[in-house]
C-alpha cells in the first residue's frame, strides 16, 4: 500500500498532495500504534482494516473525478478489504531466501520485483543478511550479485527505504571480496548513483552516454581516479573498458 501510494506521490499526479498527506496520516497512525509496515493486511485487525479503508475513502473525495490515481486507490480498496495483500505471494522473507540462496543447491537466484520501494526493502534485508551469512559461514562457494538498476538501490540522493539498501549495496561492495561475495552494478544514470558505491568497484565498462550530466560524472571521476587525485590515477589498480557503439 505505501509503495503505490508513495509511487502517485513520487510522480507528481492530479492530487499528489492530498494522496501524501494522507499517505503521512497513515503512517502516523500506525506507528503510534507499534503496527510494523511490512504487516500483511490480514494480520493487522478489524479495527486497523477499517480506519485504511475510511483514510483511502476520504482520499477519494479529494481527488477529480478524472484522476487516474482513483482507480489505483479503489483496487487498493478492494484489497484491504478482501484481506490480500501486495506481498502475500511471497512466500519466504528476503533473509531467508538469503540463507537458501548460501545452502541450496540452486545455482542462480533472480528476484524481479519491479515496484521500487518494495524492491529497494527486498534488496538492504537480502544484502545485509547475505553479508551477515557469508562473515560466518565463511567463503564456501563464491557469489556474484548483479545488481541492475543501481542508482535505485545506491542513490547519490536517498530517501527513504533507498537509504537502507545503499548501505547495505555500500557493505557489500565494500566488504564482500574478502568473504567470497563479490558484485556487479549496472546503471545507466551515472549522475545519479552513489559515488561511495563507485569508489569500491575495481573493474569499469562504459558504453554510450547520450546524457551530457552523465559524461560529466564519469569524466570527473576518472580525471581524478578512485584514489581522489590525478596522481593517485597513474599507480591505480582499477580497470577501465570503454565501449563506444
Amino acid at each position: 500500500m505505501y509503495g503505490v501510494l508513495g509511487k502517485i506521490v513520487d510522480e507528481g499526479r492530479t492530487g499528489s498532495l492530498s494522496v501524501e498527506n494522507s499517505l503521512r496520516k497513515i503512517q502516523r497512525y500506525f506507528r503510534k500504534g507499534l503496527v510494523p509496515s511490512n504487516k500483511l493486511f490480514k494480520d493487522i485487525g478489524d479495527e486497523n482494516i477499517r480506519y485504511l479503508i475510511s483514510e483511502l475513502e476520504s482520499l477519494k473525495g479529494k481527488l477529480h473525478e478524472k484522476s487516474g490515481a482513483l482507480k489505483e486507490i479503489d483496487a487498493l480498496i478492494e484489497m484491504i478489504s478482501e484481506g490480500e495483500d501486495e506481498e502475500e505471494g511471497i512466500a519466504e522473507t528476503p533473509e531467508k531466501l538469503a540463507h537458501k540462496f548460501l545452502t541450496s543447491n540452486d545455482r542462480i537466484m533472480i528476484m524481479y520485483l519491479p515496484e521500487p520501494r518494495i524492491a529497494q526493502s527486498v534488496a538492504a534485508r537480502f544484502l545485509s543478511n547475505l553479508l551477515y551469512l557469508k562473515k560466518v559461514m565463511g567463503k564456501r562457494d563464491r557469489v556474484l550479485v548483479v545488481i541492475d538498476e543501481a542508482q535505485e538501490f545506491a542513490s547519490s540522493d536517498p530517501r527513504g527505504m533507498q537509504s537502507e539498501s545503499n548501505r547495505a549495496v555500500e557493505a557489500l561492495l565494500r566488504q564482500g571480496r574478502k568473504y567470497g561475495a563479490s558484485a556487479l552494478i549496472s546503471t545507466q544514470r551515472v549522475a545519479y548513483l552513489n559515488t561511495n558505491a563507485l569508489q569500491q568497484l575495481h573493474s569499469y565498462f562504459v558504453s554510450t552516454l547520450p546524457r551530457s550530466y552523465d559524461r560529466v560524472v564519469v569524466a570527473d571521476f576518472f580525471q581524478s581516479g578512485p584514489g581522489g587525485s590525478s596522481e593517485d590515477n597513474r599507480a591505480a589498480d582499477w580497470r577501465m573498458a570503454v565501449c563506444q557503439l
